[in-house]
């Protein structure tokens, strides 16, 4: 596979081949992953009557239509890869016509482009997709700093929430081993128990904040945590570890 043409095109086809060549891996990179809204997502009214098809609309339309403000987010069970299987349902919502007009200028490189989302790993540009995707990831999960300096993510809200409640804690405006607190410590660790009250409070520390976040109970919110890497169970599914609080 050679996008960039052989020795024998001009320097203007070689230019508008690459410029060809960095769109298609740019939309490679942003597409390969888009079926995991049908696998991997549930998203739903907080009392689930009301549940997101990706295929009828988008999840800002089906929120504005519903006027729904708030909504339960979840993965689903078994998701695995099945999201490399279900690609060819739901590409056709992201490639629209001006994009594909614009990607059929070079009808070659368009069919690599389709290949390499179906996920042959024979196809080349399948192989620079999947090792972008992997650098990325592990950059992420590293933290490392040239990588944020690159790309400057933004936070997340849920990340938000994290730091909020680290601030607070740290500045003891959350109550620390006082009757009824929700944080507690026994020598060196750091503990959170939640019973419905105090869960409340928290969330309302939350959508003071104005953080678009929402969890159906102190359960969800403990996931939350824990999956960030802030906490992980104690003796039981009631408290928590707190680990880089």
């Amino acid at each position: 596979m050679n996008f960039l043409g052989n020795v024998s095109v001009t320097p203007k086809e070689r230019r508008n081949n690459l410029e060809n060549f960095l769109l298609i891996v740019f939309v490679g990179a942003m597409l390969h992953d888009c079926a995991k809204v049908l696998s991997d997502l549930r998203v739903s009214s907080l009392d689930e009557k009301l549940l997101w098809n990706p295929l009828d609309h988008s999840l800002i339309h089906f929120l504005e239509t519903h006027k729904i403000s708030e909504y339960s987010f979840r993965y689903q069970d078994n998701r695995g890869k099945l999201h490399e299987s279900l690609i060819q349902v739901i590409l056709d919502k992201f490639l629209t016509y001006d994009l594909k007009t614009e990607l059929l200028k070079n009808k070659q490189s368009f069919g690599e482009l389709l290949t390499a989302l179906n996920t042959s790993k024979r196809n080349e540009l399948f192989k620079i997709i999947k090792e972008a995707d992997v650098l990325s990831v592990k950059a992420d999960l590293s933290n490392n700093t040239l990588f944020k300096n690159n790309f400057n993510r933004k936070d997340n809200a849920l990340v938000i929430m994290i730091k909020l409640l680290q601030h607070k804690f740290h500045n003891r405006e959350l109550a620390i081993n006082e009757i009824k607190a929700a944080f507690y410590n026994i020598g060196d660790q750091y503990f959170l128990s939640l019973n419905t009250y105090e869960y409340l409070e928290l969330i309302r520390v939350i959508r003071i904040a104005n953080l678009a976040l929402s969890f159906n109970d102190k359960m969800g919110f403990y996931e939350a945590l824990i999956n960030n890497g802030i906490a992980v169970y104690a003796d039981s599914l009631t408290k928590l570890i707190l680990k880089k609080f």
